[in-house]
């Protein structure tokens, strides 16, 4: 209470008493009534003031804070796999009923695995433990520091480790660990890393990760097998190292979806050889294609480019007039255009309401003035002047990756001299270099996508010189001929806008989220969230069927097939009663939770030191109870509280006023001094 509160009160106090003598004692003679009724009425007055004022009034409190004590219980499979989930569940019972833990803390049981949950009961069938996720969890829970302990075998297969998730968390972490220390040598591959697609002709290169648990001096291999048929392999050795990743090369296989079995050739007489098998799915793309190359003049850069498609796999290059495209038009997926004129019109003019992927080469004899009219993608400023530009290779060019190794080497090439002007979004690869200034504004080579046509821009000629230099370079013309490849690849690869768009895995593990995903668009390519999709699910092991509803659910419409059992499925999707697409996956019952065949003392070991914990065993539980129960920083903590409270909010002044005030009142009216 402050010293002007104090002021305020003793005024009121003597302000109140001073009013009730001058009303009942002053020049009055002096009665035991009269000095009550002075008391009541001075009582009164002080309290009004004093409520009008609105005084302020420090309440103080103290109360007692038991530090939380968390119980993070392993509810993942291989808890059970290592026969500890009995010895878990006594342990559970063992916190439950330790009397002084109880008294001590604030005890939360929670449960992890896939997910993390308050504990309930466990079954310990869980396919993975995200354990780094549960540390973070339990911090958020907490405003103040934490004591948790770590029911688990150690054995964590997904997330980060949860040592490094230690490092951004205030909790003092004591791992108990359930499990055998040591174990027979065993060896697993534990990923197997790869580009689900890959194109035909093209060989694929896949990374595995294989570990052991124990260095051994005997080597293994690892096998690729396509159909039964090995088609790769690599030797590994745990001589000196009980991890390792490396690549293997896949030969080219034929399109379609291949499923490649990955197998690590057992040693040591392991017993445990479920986790030597790793299944992947790479669906080849044929890019088999016939490019025309139309042209109504002879050049030199018409066979450079016709030689650089044709050493393609899969893929020819035709050279046509534009009437000898127009009466075979169909069997070309993309054409070069080179030094178009006037004379193009009428095939212009059908690739212009068709849609049809396009490469212009402008040289010095094209037309600029028509092909300013005949297309409405870009446009040339108009001038009869000529000049050779060297080209400067664009380092932000992201539509699909290739290698600058020497493009700067490649000799000028001849252009117009005027500017090069885009009406869309484009990407360049080559800017012009003019007196070694890269013109950044104006590109000699560039590549752009409306939505519904693609299209490349090559302004100059002469460019059979970049071939013969890149071949003087390196004694191959490989670097313009993959340069000529991906262009080719970009007008022929047209992105997929169908209206229904699939996500799915050809292969999910035991372990995986399994869902299929559809994205329906209408007719204007918008999503369309206001239809009905079914998924229709046939079992290829016993034809048995059955169909589900697809939810709505953050922008696509989905359906789980978590409950499905081991096999190969296919499916299709079924729109408002129509059928519209369709696909396979298999899945397959390789669940990593059964892989380690013992407890991971050191990560444990090494997240109880990082956090100022300890490791136990379960034999040592009553060495834990002691630690937590003896140690100073996990003592209750008393805290202290101060609330500042108006005192009109005192409910007991209220009172005291009531009652002086109707008590006053009832000696006067006793007394007929009313």
């Amino acid at each position: 209470m402050t010293n002007t509160t104090i002021l305020w009160l003793s005024l009121s106090i003597l302000g109140g008493l001073s009013i009730g003598y001058f009303q009942y004692l002053f020049r009055s003679s002096v009665s035991s009534l009269k000095i009550a009724l002075a008391a009541l009425r001075g009582s009164s007055v002080a309290l009004i003031v004093l409520l009008l004022f609105n005084f302020n009034h420090t309440i103080s409190d103290s109360y007692i804070v038991k530090q939380p004590l968390n119980i993070l219980v392993d509810n993942s499979l291989s808890i059970k796999y290592l026969n500890q989930d009995s010895l878990v569940l006594n342990m559970v019972g063992r916190f439950k009923n330790q009397f002084d833990l109880n008294e001590r803390f604030d005890v939360n049981f929670y449960a992890f695995g896939q997910q993390f949950k308050r504990y309930d009961s466990v079954l310990f069938d869980a396919p993975i433990t995200h354990l780094s996720e549960a540390i973070i969890e339990i911090n958020d829970k907490t405003s103040m520091v934490s004591t948790t302990v770590l029911l688990t075998d150690g054995n964590q297969n997904f997330g980060s480790n949860a040592i490094y998730a230690a490092d951004s968390v205030v909790q003092t972490v004591f791992p108990m660990v359930f499990g055998p220390l040591d174990s027979p040598f065993d060896s697993s591959i534990e990923a197997v890393n790869h580009n689900p697609y890959t194109y035909s002709g093209n060989k694929t290169e896949i990374e595995i990760t294989v570990l052991s648990n124990k260095l051994t001096e005997n080597n293994s291999f690892v096998y690729a097998f396509l159909n039964g048929k090995k088609v790769a392999e690599s030797r590994v050795s745990f001589r000196e190292s009980k991890s390792h990743i490396f690549s293997l090369i896949l030969p080219s296989s034929k399109p379609g979806l291949n499923n490649y079995s990955i197998v690590l050739d057992p040693i040591d007489n392991e017993q445990n050889t479920g986790n030597n098998a790793y299944n992947i799915a790479i669906e080849t793309i044929d890019e088999s294609s016939n490019v025309a190359i139309i042209t109504n003049i002879s050049h030199p850069d018409v066979g450079a480019l016709t030689k650089a498609i044709n050493a393609l796999d899969a893929t020819i290059a035709d050279v046509l007039s534009p009437d000898e495209f127009l009466l075979q038009k169909e069997k070309y997926r993309a054409a070069f255009l080179y030094q178009p004129n006037e004379q193009f019109s009428k095939l212009t003019s059908w690739m212009k309401a068709s849609g049809f992927q396009v490469a212009w080469v402008i040289g010095i004899k094209s037309n600029l003035n028509w092909l300013n009219q005949a297309q409405n993608n870009f446009s040339f400023e108009l001038t009869e002047e000529t000049e050779t530009y060297d080209l400067f290779y664009n380092t932000n060019f992201d539509l699909f990756t290739i290698e600058a190794s020497d493009f700067e080497s490649w000799p000028p090439i001849e252009a117009n001299f005027g500017r090069l002007q885009f009406k869309v979004s484009n990407t360049p690869l080559f800017f012009k270099e003019y007196q070694e200034i890269a013109v950044e504004d104006d590109p000699l080579w560039s590549l752009y996508d409306t939505g519904s046509v693609k299209g490349a821009v090559l302004r100059g000629e002469n460019i059979w010189r970049w071939r013969a230099q890149s071949f003087v370079n390196s004694g191959s013309f490989e670097s313009f001929d993959v340069l000529v490849h991906q262009i080719v690849r970009f007008l022929t690869n047209n992105v997929n806008r169908n209206q229904l768009q699939l996500a799915y895995k050809s292969i999910y593990n035991e372990s995986d989220q399994k869902e299929v995903s559809a994205l329906w668009l209408n007719e204007n390519l918008e999503n369309n969230s206001t239809s009905e999709l079914l998924i229709r699910i046939n079992n290829l092991d016993n034809s048995l069927m059955e169909e589900r509803q697809m939810i709505y659910k953050s922008g696509r419409y989905r359906a789980s097939i978590e409950d499905i059992k081991e096999g190969s499925y296919s499916f299709e999707i079924i729109v408002n009663g129509s059928r519209q697409s369709g696909g396979s996956f298999k899945i397959e019952n390789r669940n990593i939770e059964t892989h380690k065949l013992s407890a991971n003392f050191e990560d444990m070991y090494l997240l109880a030191s990082q956090t100022g914990g300890t490791l136990y065993t379960p034999e040592q539980f009553d060495e834990l109870v002691s630690q937590l129960l003896g140690s100073d920083s996990f003592r209750p903590v008393e805290k202290f509280s101060q609330k500042i409270v108006p005192l009109h909010t005192i409910w007991w002044l209220l009172a005291i006023l009531i009652l002086t005030i109707s008590s006053e009142w009832f000696l006067r009216k006793y007394n007929g001094l009313l």
